[in-house]
């Protein structure tokens, strides 16, 4: 027996259902005008923006650390291959100049293997000069006398036998000259050896260590004496392949040391290397990005102020700044090809676009410097699109500096409400 809906209850369910129905119609207006609206904002979003050439300064500089050093250091090594003993004929805390001996070496040997040499030398000199003058060697020279001095008949000599005599004369010429060549090398290789038994000093400095004794028959390498310019230093240390765009010889370093918190030096970048270190890991110091990986490269900074209480060891910390104004173009704005850098200059009366090369500089997060190839007050597209082509006109360009200045003023007005 089929039960009897109550009309009431049938009410209530097909309240419902309009009730539902309405709801779905509401739901359905409303996602079609966010897929319309925003399908409008993506458009607008792609309309491609310019952005003036401006000059000013990197908001960003580059930090490092590194070591104080020497400017110039000299270690001398005990080597047995000189000889076994070895006199340092220097002590600590004395000044030395260039060419001053350092460390002497036994020369017993050295010195007998070059008077050896000397006198090798010298006779072979003697006997060409012997045979110059008188036309014969030495040792034949009395046998020759006696020969002469028995015959005092006149000799006819033919041509053929002057002819002989003659070429014979110039090649015992030339056996002469090479000896003397030859004990010349010999005598040059024994003053080599001769004068590595005296170590001299390759700069002006400050003897700041001698050692007292060594072992000959070490493996390990001894340090005889150690030699520094005294009153020179410079900042050595490591930056990464990161920091190498945004580091140049000459530019202006700021310098502080957690020693002395309260004091700054200046200086500049003198020395980038080209060459990556074999080792990354070195205790010159590092730069602040050395926790990313990639390759290291040694640096040197100049001072440029007085040197203070600054002292030898010191770690430090740097920060490099540039002083001169440079054109900048938004980061987006730079487009590689190959090796070759370029940006798409916009032209507001034709309203259109030219790919133009231009050479880099450094940047930071959103400006990049533009060394050449660009002018102040030129537009450039400030995010290239790969579709776009040399001559091409574009059209409803948005001028990416009044729009952040319309950014801007909109955000003063709602924060004055």
């Amino acid at each position: 027996m089929r039960k009897k809906i109550s009309p009431k209850l049938f009410k209530n369910k097909k309240r419902v259902w309009i009730i539902g129905g309405i709801g779905f119609l509401v739901l359905l207006v409303l996602g079609f005008n966010l897929f319309s609206g925003g399908g409008k904002n993506d458009k607008a979003s792609e309309s491609p923006t310019a952005s003036k050439v401006t000059k000013g300064q990197l908001a960003s500089s580059t930090l490092l650390t590194g070591m104080v050093k020497a400017q110039s250091e000299q270690y001398v090594y005990f080597d047995n291959t000189i000889g076994r003993n070895a006199t340092v004929t220097v002590s600590v805390g004395e000044e030395v100049s260039v060419g001053q001996q350092l460390v002497q070496y036994d020369s017993t040997s050295a010195q007998a293997a070059y008077d050896t040499a000397s006198r090798a030398y010298n006779k072979a000199v003697r006997d060409r000069n012997y045979f110059q003058q008188y036309g014969t060697a030495p040792a034949a020279s009395a046998q020759t006398s006696s020969d002469s001095d028995e015959d005092d008949s006149t000799t006819t000599v033919s041509p053929q036998q002057r002819q002989q005599t003659e070429a014979s004369n110039y090649q015992t010429l030339q056996d002469y000259n090479d000896a003397i060549a030859n004990a010349a090398s010999e005598l040059e290789k024994a003053q080599d050896v001769l004068n590595q038994t005296v170590i001299v000093s390759d700069a002006n400095g400050t003897v700041v260590e001698v050692a007292d004794s060594v072992d000959p028959a070490s493996k390990e390498s001894q340090t005889l004496v150690h030699v520094t310019s005294e009153g020179q230093f410079e900042i050595q240390g490591t930056l990464t392949e990161y920091d190498i765009p945004n580091i140049s010889v000459g530019q202006k370093v700021k310098i502080t040391s957690k020693v002395y918190p309260d004091q700054t030096w200046t200086g500049k970048v003198s020395y980038v290397s080209n060459y990556p270190k074999q080792n990354a890991n070195q205790s010159t110091g590092t730069s602040g990005n050395s926790g990313q990986s990639g390759s290291q490269y040694e640096y040197k900074v100049q001072l440029t102020s007085p040197i203070g209480k600054l002292k030898q060891g010191f770690n430090v910390s740097l920060e490099v700044t540039k002083d001169d104004d440079a054109l900048l173009v938004p980061v987006t704005a730079v487009t590689k090809k190959g090796s070759d850098n370029y940006v798409w200059v916009y032209d507001d009366e034709t309203q259109k676009i030219k790919q133009v090369k231009v050479k880099l500089g450094n940047a930071d997060a959103k400006q990049q410097e533009i060394a050449s190839g660009l002018k102040e007050g030129q537009k450039v597209i400030t995010k290239a699109d790969k579709s776009f082509k040399d001559g091409e006109t574009l059209k409803d360009v948005t001028d990416a500096d009044s729009k952040q200045s319309k950014d801007t003023s909109g955000e003063e007005v709602r924060s004055s409400d």
